[in-house]
């Protein structure tokens, strides 16, 4: 059977025609994953210790979001040697002062609530001290702490994607449970969201 040139163009633009919509499939995959990206939030820890410092009116640990979208935070869990010793916000959080030590008024704690929103560029104080309270003493115990705490934050991108950022002090111990969270994938993330 001899293929008449009709034959040949018919087949030409039929392998043109599924060329071009693999293209365009590989073109829209390559679009969705940029659009994740260009929504993805970062959160970072920053601590201020420093009392003396001008710059800022308080004392302790920032939780900022420098990435380019919001991020949802789900859950802040701390832990203290092997247990969870408090989560913002699902309970109050003067429990978990007392627990680690930070007894008194001018130790404060961000009062979280479930489906908060960090928007980028913007930052949230997480534990601190007001700098009127920066006395030594103050100080040096809420130092003590955050340098034997680990934190956890769960939270999510406009995607819904999971991510979590861990803060370990340099005293702290990594219990085996917040270091399988940050090994945990998106779908097993959001199942510790509940």
């Amino acid at each position: 059977m001899q293929l008449e040139p009709s034959d040949w163009i018919a087949i030409s633009g039929g392998i043109i025609a599924l060329l071009a919509l693999g293209l365009t499939l590989w073109e829209a995959h390559l679009i969705r994953h940029h659009n994740r990206l260009s929504v993805r939030p970062v959160l970072t820890f920053s601590l201020n210790i420093d009392h003396t410092s001008e710059i800022h009116d308080f004392v302790g640990v920032r939780l900022n979001n420098k990435g380019l979208g919001p991020a949802f935070i789900r859950r802040i869990l701390f832990y203290s040697d092997d247990k969870q010793i408090g989560e913002i916000g699902l309970h109050t959080s003067v429990p978990l002062l007392t627990q680690v030590g930070l007894v008194g008024p001018q130790f404060r704690i961000y009062q979280f609530h479930s489906f908060d929103v960090l928007q980028p560029d913007k930052s949230l104080l997480l534990l601190f001290l007001r700098r009127d309270h920066a006395t030594p003493d103050n100080i040096k115990r809420l130092d003590e702490v955050i340098a034997t705490m680990t934190a956890a934050v769960l939270y999510e991108s406009a995607y819904g994607e999971a991510f979590a950022l861990g803060l370990v002090g340099p005293n702290a111990s990594l219990t085996p449970k917040v270091r399988a969270m940050f090994r945990a994938s998106t779908k097993e993330m959001k199942s510790m969201f509940a």
